[in-house]
């Protein structure tokens, strides 16, 4: 009896069956949405696989409603279309990544704009292109590929081709966001561990940025001006040469450009001019972070690396004394707060140096 009085036609099905038509609104306000998306409604689902639908829904993710808007076009529409196309239904997934759509285009063109993105909108981006390599982590590096290829042959200007997708990247590297999504898709997600045991990386089936094209942008990245982009470019290097069982080949060859390469790296660690980021002859603890981890797994790896250690022990020795000027050197006080004081009291702040200290006893540890 209970059963029989409460079982009935849900208000998903009834707004899809009504004569006056609905809306894709009307959808999102429901509250049950989600649900019925997850036990497939295929009425539901044919709507929303529909090309048209799904460009409406990723407009909502990735464009910056009007301050005169809804409160519900501002806050919930988003969200609610973020988890539908993030829901796992293979028929989502499978619209999205229809090279005939172009619609994983759509949903990156977030990258196209000026930055800083707006967190919440880029957050929703890079959860559904994470949903989409998980849903079929072939396919998706699959689907990337044959547009890559595609673009290449035509030498087109399309956004997503590999060269311009990388640089609108890295231009965003300060998202936190976007350092998340890089993480999971090029170098690995993390594994849940047992309280008290080392956290693993799974690394992906292919990482979705090649590691020859991103490592180098990275690299470039440690002397940005902007130091949450050079921070995440540290924080996402140092996990790469963790997770990886071999150095990044542009440290090891060509000899030249890798030699090169451990030079300036070293020059980025000590500020020198036209690295912003350690600017003031402080130290540039991103650049140094970097130095470290690689120093470390130069040492682990062995006999396999031996000329990127030779090389950065080489700059290391050489340039000893300036490692050590740094320390008494006063660190400059980030832009974000020194804006805000006179210069007089910018210059009478204490700044902290135990963070560089440390890092510093690292670093003298490994060389030696």
């Amino acid at each position: 009896m209970f059963w029989s009085l409460h079982a009935g036609t849900s208000t998903i099905d009834t707004l899809l069956s009504s004569e006056e038509g609905f809306t894709l609104e009307q959808l999102l306000d429901e509250d049950d949405l989600l649900q019925e998306c997850k036990s497939q409604n295929t009425k539901l689902l044919d709507y929303l696989t529909e090309s048209a639908t799904a460009a409406r829904l990723i407009d909502y993710v990735i464009e910056m409603p009007a301050e005169d808007d809804s409160e519900a076009r501002r806050f919930k529409y988003p969200y609610v279309a973020s988890e539908v196309l993030s829901c796992d239904v293979n028929s989502i997934h499978e619209v999205l990544l229809a090279d005939s759509s172009r619609l994983v285009e759509k949903l990156l063109s977030i990258l196209q704009q000026s930055p800083p993105l707006p967190p919440v909108l880029i957050g929703y981006a890079a959860k559904v292109l994470i949903a989409l390599y998980k849903c079929s982590p072939e396919s998706f590096a699959a689907s990337f590929s044959a547009l890559w290829e595609g673009a290449a042959a035509a030498d087109s200007g399309s956004q997503l081709a590999l060269p311009r997708l990388t640089e609108r990247l890295m231009a965003h590297l300060g998202s936190d966001a976007v350092l998340q999504m890089l993480t999971v898709l090029c170098v690995g997600e993390p594994v849940m561990a047992e309280p008290g045991m080392a956290q693993q990386l799974q690394p992906p089936a292919a990482a979705w940025i090649p590691h020859e094209v991103l490592v180098p942008a990275l690299f470039e990245q440690l002397a940005a001006p902007n130091p949450e982009a050079a921070q995440n470019a540290s924080a996402l290097l140092t996990t790469l040469l963790e997770a990886s069982p071999a150095l990044p080949a542009c440290f090891c060859e060509p000899e030249l450009e890798a030699r090169e390469r451990c030079e300036t790296l070293l020059k980025m660690c000590l500020g020198a001019a036209g690295h912003p980021n350690g600017g003031g002859g402080g130290l540039n603890l991103p650049a140094l972070d970097v130095l470290v981890r690689l120093l470390v797994r130069c040492r682990e790896i062995g006999a396999s690396s031996p000329s990127c250690a030779d090389h950065l022990l080489r700059g290391v020795a050489e340039s000893v004394d300036a490692f050590f000027v740094a320390i008494a050197t006063p660190a400059q006080l980030p832009e974000r707060i020194s804006r805000f004081l006179p210069e007089k009291g910018a210059r009478a702040m204490p700044r902290p140096q135990a963070v560089t200290r440390c890092k510093l006893l690292a670093l003298f540890e490994e060389a030696l």
